[in-house]
């Protein structure tokens, strides 16, 4: 297993751990600060990481969709990340639950 890291200083952060035998990462978290959302800085984070999973050996990469913020309790948040991720071209294999193959 090999974690990698990514940070944009001040605006983000990404982590996935890639399980190299079988070729599948798991994307960890990825967080964007409040005050920088909806600047793009969330999908060049998910771009570099996928870059970087690619480079290491990874073919697939998996997440679980999280809203860690707790005052959204209307689930307005998850919803809107949840249609993000397939923006991104994720696929939705579950409720929370995602998966990209990496070309």
């Amino acid at each position: 297993m090999v974690e990698i890291s990514l940070e944009i200083l001040d605006v983000g952060t990404a982590c996935a751990v890639l399980d190299q035998a079988t070729g599948v990462a798991e994307l960890k978290w990825l967080f964007v600060e409040w005050g920088h959302r909806g600047k793009g800085f969330g999908q060049r984070l998910l771009l570099r990481m996928e870059g970087k999973l690619k480079h290491h050996g990874a073919r697939e990469i998996t997440l679980i969709a999280d809203a860690i913020d707790a005052s959204d309790a209307s689930g307005t948040y998850l919803a809107q990340l949840i249609k993000w991720y397939e923006r991104q071209g994720y696929l939705r294999l579950g409720e929370q639950k995602f998966t990209k193959q990496l070309r």
